[in-house]
C-alpha cells in the first residue's frame, strides 16, 4: 500500500498525509536540526564558560555529552522504529529534543546543561534513523537518490550554518538562544509529523532485544571514551583499559546476537550478509574518517603552521562544505538515473586530487586562490559520497529491518568521524615537532588519502542490478 493510500481524517494538512514531497521536508528539517545542534555550539562555547563560570572542560564536555549519547544510541533507536513505527519513534524523538532544548537554555550550572545535552542527543538519536528508514518506506528505489541527495544537502548545510547560526544568536543575544531557537521549530516539526506521516507499521508484533541494549550500549560508551580519551591524554593505562572493556562487551554482544538472529536481534545478520550494505558499510566508515582527519589536518596546518586567524582557516575550509551543499540535490537525482557507484567512484576521485592538489599551495606562504581551488574540487567529490553510498548500501533493505540498517550505518559513520579525529591527532602531535615542509604536509595528508583508498576498494566490490 502506498503512503498516500494511507491517508485518512479530515483537517487543514489532511490532503497532504502521505505525500512524500511534504514527509521529505518534514524529515529534512529535523534532520537538518539534529545535525545543526552538532556544531552550533562550539562558537558559544567561551560565553557559556563565562556565564555559567565553568571550566573549559566542562564546556567541551556540553558540546561531547550529545555527540557521545547520539553515537552510543543510534543502533538501539534505530531498531525501536522498526519495533515500535519510525513514525511514533521520530514523533518521540523530536519530542525530547526540543523538551531538552528548553531545558538547556535554562541551565544554571555546567553539569544541568552537560546532562540536557545527553538528552537533548537521545532526542536526536531517536529521530535521525528514522530519518533514513522513513524515505526508504515512501519513496522506491528508483527514486531514493533525489530525496537523499536532498537530505544530504541538509547534512552538509548544517554543518556550514552551525557556527554562523551559533555565532549571530549570541551576538545579538546570548549562548541561551542557542537553544531556545529549536523549541518553536520543533514544536512545529512534531506537530507537522503527526498530520503528515502515516503509521506504516506491517502489524506484525516486533519485541526490542534488551540484552542485546545491555551489552551494546557500554560497549559503544567504553569505545567511543576511550578514543576521546586516548587521543585527548594519549594512550595511558585507563585508556587501554576502557578499550578492552569495550572489546569483551562488543564480543559478547557478537556471541549473544548469534544466537538471536532466529528471533528479534539488535542487529539483524541478514543486514551484514547483504554485500552492497556490508562493503558500504565500510566505505562510510573510511569516507567519514577521511572528510573528518582532512578537516582537522588542514585546520591544524593553516593555523599552527602558516599563522593564519581562525577566521581565515574557517574561510579556506568553507568552500568544500558549501559545493558539496549545492551540488548534493543535483547528485541524488542523477543516482537515480546512472549506476550510483559510478558517482561515488567519481566523488572518491575529485576528492582525492583536491586534497593532493593541496600541497604546493600549503608550503611557504598561502595561495589563497590554489586553496580556495583545491576545496571546490574536495567539495564536488564529497557531494558525491554519502548520497550515492547510502543508496547502495539500502537499495534491498526491507522496511522491517530499516531501521536496523539506517540505525547501524549512522553509527558506523559516527564511529569513523571519532577514528578520524583520534588518528589525526596522533599524526600531529608528531608533526608539531618537524620542519613544517611540503614533504610533512603530504605525509599528514595520506591519512584522509588512504582512508578513500580503502572507499575505493570496497566500491570496486559492489555489484549493482536492477
Amino acid at each position: 500500500m502506498s503512503p498516500r493510500a494511507v491517508s485518512a481524517g479530515k483537517g487543514p494538512l489532511s490532503h497532504l498525509k502521505g505525500d512524500p514531497r511534504a514527509i521529505l521536508s518534514l524529515l529534512v528539517g529535523g534532520y537538518f536540526m539534529a545535525q545543526l545542534d552538532l556544531t552550533v555550539l562550539v562558537v558559544a562555547l567561551p560565553s557559556i564558560v563565562e556565564d555559567l563560570d565553568a571550566t573549559v572542560t566542562e564546556g567541551l564536555w556540553a558540546v561531547n555529552a550529545y555527540v557521545l549519547t547520539v553515537t552510543v544510541s543510534l543502533i538501539t533507536t534505530g531498531r525501536l522504529g522498526d519495533v515500535l513505527g519510525q513514525k511514533r519513534v521520530f514523533v518521540c524523538g523530536l519530542a525530547v529534543f526540543t523538551f531538552f532544548s528548553l531545558m538547556c537554555g535554562l541551565a544554571h550550572s555546567p553539569w544541568q546543561l552537560i546532562g540536557a545535552r545527553a538528552f537533548q542527543g537521545l532526542g536526536a538519536a531517536l529521530l535521525l534513523p528514522q530519518v533514513l528508514a522513513l524515505i526508504t518506506a515512501v519513496f522506491p528505489a528508483e527514486r531514493r537518490g533525489t530525496a537523499l541527495g536532498i537530505r544530504g544537502s541538509a547534512g552538509a548545510g548544517a554543518a556550514v550554518a552551525g557556527p554562523v547560526i551559533g555565532g549571530l544568536l549570541v551576538h545579538a543575544y546570548d549562548w541561551r538562544a542557542v537553544f531556545f531557537i529549536n523549541v518553536p521549530i520543533g514544536l512545529s516539526l512534531l506537530l507537522l509529523a503527526l498530520a503528515l506521516i502515516p503509521d506504516l507499521r506491517s502489524g506484525k508484533v516486533r519485541r526490542l532485544d534488551p540484552m542485546g541494549v545491555v551489552l551494546l550500549s557500554p560497549a559503544l560508551f567504553c569505545a567511543v571514551l576511550a578514543v576521546t580519551r586516548g587521543s585527548a591524554h594519549g594512550w595511558d593505562g585507563w585508556s587501554l583499559a576502557i578499550s578492552c572493556g569495550a572489546i569483551v562487551l562488543m564480543g559478547g554482544f557478537v556471541y549473544q546476537q548469534s544466537g538471536k538472529q532466529h528471533a528479534e536481534p539488535l542487529i539483524p545478520f541478514v543486514l551484514l550478509r547483504d554485500r552492497g550494505y556490508s562493503l558500504m558499510t565500510l566505505a562510510g566508515a573510511s569516507v567519514s574518517m577521511s572528510v573528518l582527519s582532512f578537516t582537522l589536518i588542514l585546520s591544524f596546518v593553516l593555523q599552527d603552521g602558516l599563522k593564519l586567524t581562525p577566521l581565515e582557516t574557517g574561510a579556506l575550509i568553507a568552500p568544500a562544505s558549501l559545493t558539496s551543499m549545492l551540488l548534493a540535490p543535483f547528485v541524488g537525482r542523477l543516482s537515480d538515473r546512472i549506476d550510483p557507484r559510478r558517482l561515488l567512484v567519481a566523488g572518491l576521485t575529485l576528492s582525492a586530487v583536491g586534497m593532493a592538489s593541496l600541497t604546493p599551495s600549503l608550503h611557504d606562504g598561502v595561495v589563497w586562490g590554489g586553496i580556495v581551488a583545491s576545496m571546490v574540487v574536495v567539495g564536488a567529490g564529497n557531494s558525491m559520497l554519502f548520497t550515492p553510498l547510502t543508496g547502495i548500501a539500502l537499495r534491498r533493505v526491507t522496511p522491517d529491518v530499516a531501521g536496523a540498517a539506517s540505525g547501524l550505518l549512522g553509527t558506523v559513520l559516527q564511529c569513523g568521524s571519532l577514528a578520524g579525529s583520534a588518528a589525526a591527532g596522533l599524526l600531529l602531535n608528531g608533526w608539531a615537532a618537524t620542519e613544517h615542509s611540503a614533504e610533512a604536509v603530504l605525509t599528514l595528508l595520506l591519512l584522509p588519502l588512504l582512508a578513500l583508498l580503502v572507499a575505493a576498494l570496497a566500491s570496486a566490490g559492489v555489484r549493482i542490478r536492477g
